[in-house]
């Protein structure tokens, strides 16, 4: 059975599985800090679970199957690349489903001239009414509850309520707003010449008004020479059509969320 471990604990048993046949889904260890953590050690590999509000979030590096029997809900994000070469069919082979196909989309970076976006910092929107800035610290609970509301808490990777003010605070959450009611954020991560949109959500009375569009805009006026990323639904055809219209294309990666319990 799974024990309850420490990051440290964790981090410290991460390089004596790093070996060649390797499998694995963790791209950034240090994304283990802020949670609740479970680690199951096994002969083919170490198992970390990533405790959520009624489910666990799997982590994983084996060589080998079969995936060990783990109790309650499971979810695991498995991409197309080299190091997980055939492991979402031994997870389909130990009763794991798929439940969401995503797509990686990507911008490369452009000068400012070219972008011809303007700068997020208190830029106007398209839908009357809206302004786009940086998300405040006390707005953190209405990001929170928008980003609820638009992701299934399953595959949206939402993140908790610490990374989110941390991220509000770095000035990492873009938010459109009508007044005082925040119609739209935008979060993402920036290292370098190198950004990720996270999650993109508008609330649903202001939908179909060009806002996530806007947000789309913003960051992209924000920081014009950022090469930017996004993963989203396979068929999630109108999020497809705002990042395309963008100049993001598709970049080949894809990956499968799995789902058992």
């Amino acid at each position: 059975m799974p024990e309850r471990a420490s990051y440290e604990e964790a981090a410290a048993l991460i390089p004596k599985y790093l070996r060649p046949g390797l499998m694995t889904n963790l791209a950034d260890p240090a994304g283990l800090r802020r949670d609740e953590l479970r680690i199951l050690k096994l002969e083919n590999g170490l198992f970390i679970l990533r405790r959520r509000e009624s489910w666990e979030a799997l982590s994983f590096l084996m060589t080998s199957g079969p995936v060990p029997e783990l109790p309650g809900m499971v979810v695991t994000e498995i991409p197309n690349s080299q190091r997980v070469t055939g492991a979402a069919e031994i997870f389909k082979d130990a009763g794991y489903r798929v439940i969401l196909e995503r797509v990686r989309l990507a911008r490369r970076a452009r000068g400012a001239e070219e972008s011809g976006s303007p700068d997020a910092a208190g830029s106007a929107g398209g839908f009357a009414g809206t302004e786009i800035s940086p998300a405040l610290p006390g707005e953190a609970e209405a990001v929170a509850e928008l980003l609820r509301g638009s992701f299934d808490a399953l595959t949206g990777c939402l993140p908790g309520e610490a990374q989110l003010r941390e991220d509000i605070d770095r000035g990492l959450v873009l938010a459109a707003r009508s007044g005082s009611v925040i119609a739209g954020v935008l979060r993402f991560s920036l290292a370098g010449r190198r950004g990720e949109i996270r999650q993109l959500a508008v609330e649903r009375s202001f939908r179909g008004e060009g806002i996530g569009g806007e947000l789309v805009d913003a960051l992209i006026g924000k920081y014009p020479g950022a090469g930017l990323t996004v993963w989203t639904g396979r068929e999630n055809a109108a999020a497809l059509a705002v990042y395309e219209k963008r100049g993001f294309c598709r970049d080949g990666y894809t990956s499968q969320v799995l789902m058992k319990g």
